[in-house]
């Protein structure tokens, strides 16, 4: 007599993996930061281009930083700094 093929049981089949955490293991929800202050105008800088309306663009290490329409810059860097070009490495 011929034995049947061989067969793997469960060939087919899809098994299931749990993929990251489940929501009851995330722990707490982290307190959210928000920012009030969405835009502000500057007057009175030495640097003209500078004596802009500004709005909110982003974070620049952890603190609000607003950008002027003409590429002008306020960030903080240890304190707070204006540039009259989008740029945060010098002042």
């Amino acid at each position: 007599p011929q034995e049947p093929p061989a067969t793997h049981h469960g060939a087919g089949k899809a098994k299931a993996r749990k993929v990251g955490k489940p929501p009851e293991d995330l722990g707490p929800p982290k307190p959210e930061r928000r920012i009030c202050m969405v835009a502000l105008r500057a007057s009175g800088a030495g640097q003209e281009s500078c004596n802009q309306d500004y709005r909110y663009c982003g974070l620049h290490q952890g603190k609000p930083m607003f950008k002027a329409s003409n590429g002008a810059v306020i960030y903080f860097n240890k304190f707070w700094k204006m540039n009259k070009i989008y740029k945060t490495t010098g002042w």
